[in-house]
């Protein structure tokens, strides 16, 4: 498939409606960079971080950086995808399997990072990253309908009390009872914590304290890098390196003084994310939602 088909494909949100064609779009590009072989550059200072480098038809515009070791390449990706579609019905089963949930958290970085490539190579600027933010958002949300919750957005209009006035809260997912409908847990989805990474501390601390109840709240993001060193030029490409758009201290106090998301869950973590005791408290991979964490929240 030419390049230019996948940027169709990838700007047109009513392309994503299932699983599936998030798996057939990934493994499509996938074939793409199979087949055309475009430049790959290192990045400087983590060395398992990748970018691509399209040719001069699509402006020579480097990619988003991609961690190597959970993309997914065309050696992996058949097998993966059927593994994949096989698991999800029964996910729970994998709980302790690692080479399962290894592919699960792979796969899902793999599907999404597709997308967000082939966006990049077009300069559709802040049209681009809310297509891309928001088809992760519909992407998790199809994941878990999948395993057998329900996991649609809402927007609630709750009072504030002592006055007239009513504060939206516009939640990306909502994880409810299979018993009896009511919300156990609430959800936020988006790529980076960058993207209103801190909002969700504030809007878990109001949302309970206005409705005077204890309901979960959580939070699912990609990753947390960026590209950094680099306007895109040919001779400047050398420069490229990765920047971390997490901030340890920011989440320190958010969970210590407003308050603590009962998880936080990436499919890549950060090295810090893994190795520093307060994070790793709090911080895991995706598949401990999957397996574990939302059953938890829904008993």
């Amino acid at each position: 498939m030419k390049l230019s088909t996948l940027i169709e494909i990838a700007g047109n949100k009513e392309k994503f409606v299932s699983v599936e064609n998030y798996v057939d779009f990934c493994r499509s590009y996938i074939d793409f960079l199979d087949e055309c072989s475009p430049t790959v550059i290192t990045s400087m200072t983590e060395p398992n971080y990748k970018f691509i480098q399209y040719d001069g038809g699509f402006g020579h515009r480097i990619t988003r950086p991609i961690n190597s070791d959970l993309f997914l390449g065309p050696k992996l990706i058949e097998r993966s995808s059927a593994d994949f579609l096989r698991m999800l019905p029964d996910i729970r089963s994998i709980k302790d399997d690692h080479s399962a949930r290894e592919t699960f958290n792979k796969m899902v970085y793999t599907c999404q990072q597709t997308i967000g490539l082939a966006l990049d190579a077009t300069a559709g600027g802040n049209r681009s990253k809310k297509v891309n933010g928001d088809l992760f958002e519909r992407f998790i949300q199809l994941l878990i309908t999948r395993a057998g919750l329900s996991a649609a957005s809402e927007t609630e209009n709750i009072p504030v009390m002592g006055t007239d006035v009513q504060m939206k809260f516009q939640h990306d997912i909502v994880l409810r009872s299979p018993k009896d409908e009511t919300i156990k847990a609430i959800g936020s989805v988006k790529i980076t914590s960058k993207d209103r990474g801190d909002r969700v501390f504030f809007d878990s601390y109001l949302y309970n304290k206005l409705t005077g109840g204890d309901i979960l709240h959580f939070a699912i993001y990609l990753h947390d890098v960026q590209r950094k060193g680099t306007s895109g030029s040919h001779r400047q490409r050398s420069n490229l390196r990765i920047g971390s758009t997490f901030l340890p201290g920011h989440f320190r106090a958010y969970t210590v003084f407003i308050a603590p998301l009962e998880g936080v869950y990436y499919c890549d973590l950060r090295p810090m994310m893994k190795t520093d005791e307060f994070l790793k408290q709090h911080i895991r991979g995706i598949d401990h939602l999957f397996v574990e964490d939302m059953w938890n929240f829904c008993r």
